[in-house]
Protein backbone atom coordinates (compact mmCIF):
# COMPACT_ATOMS: atom_id res chain seq x y z
CA UNK A 1 0.00 0.00 0.00
CA UNK A 2 1.37 3.39 -0.94
CA UNK A 3 1.50 6.31 1.43
CA UNK A 4 0.03 9.70 0.50
CA UNK A 5 2.54 12.29 -0.66
CA UNK A 6 4.18 14.38 2.06
CA UNK A 7 2.79 17.54 0.46
CA UNK A 8 -0.80 16.35 0.96
CA UNK A 9 -2.65 15.94 4.26
CA UNK A 10 -4.00 12.38 4.42
CA UNK A 11 -6.38 13.35 7.24
CA UNK A 12 -7.72 16.66 5.87
CA UNK A 13 -10.97 15.03 4.73
CA UNK A 14 -11.32 12.61 7.65
CA UNK A 15 -14.21 14.48 9.33
CA UNK A 16 -16.17 14.51 6.06
CA UNK A 17 -15.48 10.86 5.22
CA UNK A 18 -16.40 9.96 8.79
CA UNK A 19 -19.73 11.75 8.57
CA UNK A 20 -20.72 10.17 5.27
CA UNK A 21 -19.30 6.66 5.74
CA UNK A 22 -20.41 5.71 9.26
CA UNK A 23 -22.45 2.81 8.00
CA UNK A 24 -26.11 1.93 7.46
CA UNK A 25 -28.40 4.19 9.45
CA UNK A 26 -25.57 6.20 10.99
CA UNK A 27 -24.00 8.07 8.09
CA UNK A 28 -25.40 11.34 6.84
CA UNK A 29 -25.10 13.69 3.92
CA UNK A 30 -22.75 16.65 4.20
CA UNK A 31 -24.21 20.08 4.81
CA UNK A 32 -23.73 22.68 2.11
CA UNK A 33 -20.96 24.32 4.15
CA UNK A 34 -19.18 21.01 4.78
CA UNK A 35 -19.31 20.07 1.11
CA UNK A 36 -17.86 23.46 0.11
CA UNK A 37 -15.08 23.13 2.67
CA UNK A 38 -14.26 19.59 1.54
CA UNK A 39 -14.05 20.53 -2.14
CA UNK A 40 -11.86 23.56 -1.36
CA UNK A 41 -9.41 21.19 0.38
CA UNK A 42 -9.43 18.97 -2.71
CA UNK A 43 -9.05 21.80 -5.23
CA UNK A 44 -6.27 23.60 -3.38
CA UNK A 45 -4.25 20.39 -3.11
CA UNK A 46 -4.35 20.13 0.67
CA UNK A 47 -6.20 16.81 0.71
CA UNK A 48 -4.37 13.68 -0.40
CA UNK A 49 -5.73 12.26 -3.68
CA UNK A 50 -6.52 9.00 -1.87
CA UNK A 51 -8.63 10.88 0.69
CA UNK A 52 -10.43 12.77 -2.08
CA UNK A 53 -11.16 9.48 -3.81
CA UNK A 54 -12.50 7.96 -0.61
CA UNK A 55 -14.87 10.88 0.01
CA UNK A 56 -16.11 11.14 -3.55
CA UNK A 57 -16.66 7.39 -3.89
CA UNK A 58 -18.67 7.08 -0.69
CA UNK A 59 -20.71 10.15 -1.66
CA UNK A 60 -21.37 8.57 -5.05
CA UNK A 61 -22.36 5.29 -3.42
CA UNK A 62 -24.86 7.02 -1.12
CA UNK A 63 -26.07 9.37 -3.84
CA UNK A 64 -25.36 13.08 -3.67
CA UNK A 65 -28.02 15.40 -2.35
CA UNK A 66 -28.86 18.99 -3.25
CA UNK A 67 -26.87 20.53 -0.38
CA UNK A 68 -23.73 18.61 -1.35
CA UNK A 69 -23.98 19.63 -5.00
CA UNK A 70 -24.69 23.25 -4.01
CA UNK A 71 -21.70 23.22 -1.65
CA UNK A 72 -19.44 21.93 -4.41
CA UNK A 73 -20.74 24.68 -6.71
CA UNK A 74 -20.07 27.26 -3.97
CA UNK A 75 -16.49 26.03 -3.64
CA UNK A 76 -15.91 26.27 -7.38
CA UNK A 77 -17.52 29.71 -7.58
CA UNK A 78 -15.27 31.01 -4.80
CA UNK A 79 -12.11 30.28 -6.78
CA UNK A 80 -10.15 32.98 -8.60
CA UNK A 81 -10.68 31.29 -11.99
CA UNK A 82 -14.45 31.47 -11.60
CA UNK A 83 -14.45 35.06 -10.40
CA UNK A 84 -12.40 36.04 -13.47
CA UNK A 85 -14.66 34.16 -15.89
CA UNK A 86 -17.96 35.26 -14.35
CA UNK A 87 -20.09 32.73 -16.29
CA UNK A 88 -23.82 33.41 -16.54
CA UNK A 89 -24.45 29.65 -16.30
CA UNK A 90 -22.33 27.22 -14.26
CA UNK A 91 -23.05 23.73 -15.65
CA UNK A 92 -21.49 20.69 -13.91
CA UNK A 93 -21.07 17.35 -15.67
CA UNK A 94 -19.41 14.85 -13.36
CA UNK A 95 -19.56 11.24 -14.54
CA UNK A 96 -23.28 10.69 -14.02
CA UNK A 97 -23.12 6.91 -14.00
CA UNK A 98 -26.83 6.44 -13.44
CA UNK A 99 -27.82 8.31 -16.57
CA UNK A 100 -26.38 6.91 -19.76
CA UNK A 101 -28.34 8.99 -22.27
CA UNK A 102 -26.91 11.08 -25.06
CA UNK A 103 -25.19 14.32 -24.02
CA UNK A 104 -28.00 16.66 -25.06
CA UNK A 105 -26.81 19.13 -22.44
CA UNK A 106 -23.94 20.07 -24.78
CA UNK A 107 -26.42 21.30 -27.39
CA UNK A 108 -28.41 23.12 -24.72
CA UNK A 109 -25.22 24.84 -23.54
CA UNK A 110 -24.47 25.90 -27.12
CA UNK A 111 -27.97 27.42 -27.41
CA UNK A 112 -27.54 29.40 -24.20
CA UNK A 113 -24.10 30.58 -25.34
CA UNK A 114 -25.52 31.44 -28.76
CA UNK A 115 -27.98 33.74 -27.02
CA UNK A 116 -25.02 35.72 -25.68
CA UNK A 117 -24.60 34.20 -22.22
CA UNK A 118 -21.26 32.78 -21.10
CA UNK A 119 -21.59 29.12 -20.11
CA UNK A 120 -19.00 27.27 -18.03
CA UNK A 121 -19.13 23.49 -18.38
CA UNK A 122 -16.99 21.60 -15.91
CA UNK A 123 -16.56 17.97 -15.13
CA UNK A 124 -14.85 14.69 -15.74
CA UNK A 125 -16.24 12.40 -18.39
CA UNK A 126 -13.33 10.23 -19.58
CA UNK A 127 -15.56 7.15 -19.60
CA UNK A 128 -18.17 8.83 -21.80
CA UNK A 129 -16.67 8.71 -25.29
CA UNK A 130 -19.73 10.38 -26.82
CA UNK A 131 -19.09 13.48 -24.70
CA UNK A 132 -15.34 13.51 -25.29
CA UNK A 133 -15.80 12.96 -29.03
CA UNK A 134 -18.52 15.61 -29.40
CA UNK A 135 -16.62 18.58 -27.94
CA UNK A 136 -14.36 19.40 -30.90
CA UNK A 137 -17.16 18.99 -33.44
CA UNK A 138 -19.37 21.33 -31.44
CA UNK A 139 -16.57 23.87 -31.07
CA UNK A 140 -16.59 23.68 -27.27
CA UNK A 141 -13.12 24.59 -25.97
CA UNK A 142 -11.62 23.62 -22.64
CA UNK A 143 -9.94 26.29 -20.54
CA UNK A 144 -6.75 24.90 -19.03
CA UNK A 145 -5.83 28.08 -17.13
CA UNK A 146 -7.65 30.83 -15.29
CA UNK A 147 -6.60 33.30 -17.96
CA UNK A 148 -8.05 31.13 -20.74
CA UNK A 149 -11.22 30.74 -18.72
CA UNK A 150 -11.57 34.50 -18.34
CA UNK A 151 -11.01 34.99 -22.10
CA UNK A 152 -13.62 32.33 -22.84
CA UNK A 153 -11.48 30.45 -25.33
CA UNK A 154 -8.38 28.30 -25.63
CA UNK A 155 -6.08 27.72 -28.59
CA UNK A 156 -7.56 24.28 -29.36
CA UNK A 157 -10.51 22.23 -28.12
CA UNK A 158 -9.67 19.30 -25.85
CA UNK A 159 -11.77 16.76 -23.93
CA UNK A 160 -13.18 17.71 -20.54
CA UNK A 161 -11.34 14.75 -19.04
CA UNK A 162 -8.00 16.50 -19.70
CA UNK A 163 -8.99 19.52 -17.71
CA UNK A 164 -8.15 19.76 -14.05
CA UNK A 165 -10.99 19.81 -11.49
CA UNK A 166 -12.59 23.20 -11.63
CA UNK A 167 -11.14 23.97 -15.08
CA UNK A 168 -14.26 24.14 -17.20
CA UNK A 169 -14.95 24.39 -20.85
CA UNK A 170 -16.28 27.85 -21.56
CA UNK A 171 -18.42 28.76 -24.48
CA UNK A 172 -20.08 32.01 -25.40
Amino acid sequence: MTQPSARHDATALAPFVGAVARGPGRGRHLTREEAAQALRLILDGTAAPEAAGALLMVMRYRGENADEIAGFADALASGEDWRQAAPALDWPSYAAGRTRGLPWFLLAAKLVAGAGHRVALHGWNAHRHEIRDALPGLGIPVAETGDALARGSTPAPSPMSRSKPGRPAVTG
